[in-house]
């Protein structure tokens, strides 16, 4: 509730049940099916919604995982009902936007190169792809280019691949992994001298540290987004359109501190957010011609916790 909610209050209860079984075929092969069901109080979801996840054991150091998802999202209160406007940004909520079904599948190589005395190192090759409909984007309202609001995309794809690395150490950890993704939707299909789907890169970095005698554990975590395509819906001459753009690259980082009281108790304390974005720039791309677009929220800056 508050002044930027549409009509002052808004609810929506989101309830869900997950049921998973592990079944070990033969000494290599191990499948765990799940199902969820959910009951969401304004939108209609799908009475049973499964999963299956599958390791295929290669040797002692490598393994083979598929696995397949069925999912479901009803639309946030912030997307529905959420109106912010300040000097840079004029957001208002859709009440009007359906719920996203989507499915997922995914695989991965993982390989433990190196098991040692205080000292492992792996690393996982993988690839994924996701089918959505109705995802939820943003676009200009209809009738009004200033504003920006959320929208439903009939049909939404992404494919790609992942490479993480892992080495650990007695009281230390680092982590390494990039990630290329791209994008579709059916607005794609207007750019015919495109192709269809748009790649973006994505590289992040984590390191830990443990001080044991003291009960203290230091986090550290970055990730860089590269420039990324999408389509946005603009209104011409009264009727909508697909437009080309893409956001600007940027970097985000956490920072977290943790203190073990005994062994069953612990306080965290950090900063998200360290680089204090709030928005990121906008480009609308015409015929290889790059034009101001204005900003897209991602964040609400710094901020710290206990």
């Amino acid at each position: 509730s508050g002044g930027r909610i549409k009509t002052g209050t808004q609810t929506m209860g989101d309830y869900a049940v997950f049921l998973s079984a592990e079944w070990k075929v033969t000494d290599w092969l191990q499948v765990r099916p799940g199902v969820r069901s959910v009951y969401n109080s304004v939108y209609a979801a799908p009475p049973v919604i499964p999963s299956v996840n599958t390791k295929i054991k290669l040797s002692k150091k490598q393994d083979l995982r598929l696995s397949y998802g069925r999912g479901f999202r009803a639309p946030s209160l912030r997307e529905l009902y959420f109106d912010f406007f300040d000097a840079s940004h004029s957001i208002e909520g859709n009440p009007n936007l359906e719920s996203e079904l989507s499915h997922s599948v995914n695989a991965s190589f993982n390989w433990r190169l190196i098991e040692g005395d205080g000292f492992t190192y792996t690393s996982i090759l993988g690839g994924f792809y996701n089918s959505v409909k109705n995802m939820i984007g943003y676009g200009q309202k209809p009738g009004n280019n200033l504003i920006t609001t959320y929208l439903n995309i009939d049909r939404y794809q992404t494919k790609g691949f992942t490479w993480n690395n892992t080495l650990k150490g007695n009281v230390w950890e680092l982590n390494a992994g990039y990630a290329l993704t791209a994008r579709f939707n059916q607005y794609s299909e207007s750019y015919s001298d495109l192709d269809e789907f748009q790649w973006s890169p994505e590289i992040t970095t984590a390191t830990s540290y443990r001080i044991p005698r003291a009960g203290l554990k230091f986090s550290l975590y970055h990730k860089f987004t590269g420039v990324t395509p999408f389509f946005e819906l603009v209104t011409v001459d009264g009727e909508q359109v697909a437009r080309l753009a893409e956001t600007d690259s940027f970097h985000w980082a956490d920072f977290t501190i943790q203190k073990d009281f005994g062994k069953s108790v612990s306080l965290t304390a950090g900063a998200r957010n360290l680089f204090d974005i709030n928005s990121i720039n906008t480009t609308s791309v015409a015929t290889g011609v790059h034009t101001s677009g204005g900003a897209r929220p991602i964040g609400y800056g710094r901020s710290y916790f206990l």
